[in-house]
Parts: structure tokens; sequence; C-alpha cells
């Protein structure tokens, strides 16, 4: 973004924008944070009630761990 379209968009909307994507940044990774510590709590609530097994349970967690990964690699 150069001088002139950070300028439009700062009279255009009021805040700037380094401000603006910082926040922005911000809750979508708070929001995705969420999302995976719920996905983690199934996850340990279905092992606890032996709906799967521990090596299921594993594999998922990767899984899930490489995609929290992957999307907060993305949004930073």
């Amino acid at each position: 973004m150069n001088q002139t379209m950070r300028e439009a968009f700062r009279t255009g909307s009021g805040a700037d924008p380094a401000t603006f994507k910082t926040t922005l940044t911000l809750i979508v990774s708070a929001v995705v944070l969420t999302f995976f510590a719920w996905i983690v709590m199934q996850l340990m609530d279905a092992y606890r009630h032996e709906r799967v097994t521990a090596v299921q349970a594993t594999i998922a967690g990767v899984k899930a761990m490489v995609l929290l990964s992957l999307v907060l690699y993305v949004v930073v």
C-alpha cells in the first residue's frame, strides 16, 4: 500500500490501515485459537468416553495442530 492509498483509507475510514490490520489480525487469531481449543476439548471428551482410541485422538490432535499452524501462518 503506497502513501496515497494510506491517506485515502485514513480519510475514508478515519482509522490508520496498520492499526486496522493489527486489530483484525488479533480478532481472527482469537477466534481461531478458541475454535482450536474447542476441537481439543471435543477430542479429550471423546477419548474419555472411549469413542476414540489413543491413536485416533493423537492423529486427530496432530492434524488439528498442523491446521492451526497453517491458518495462523496465513493470518499473521
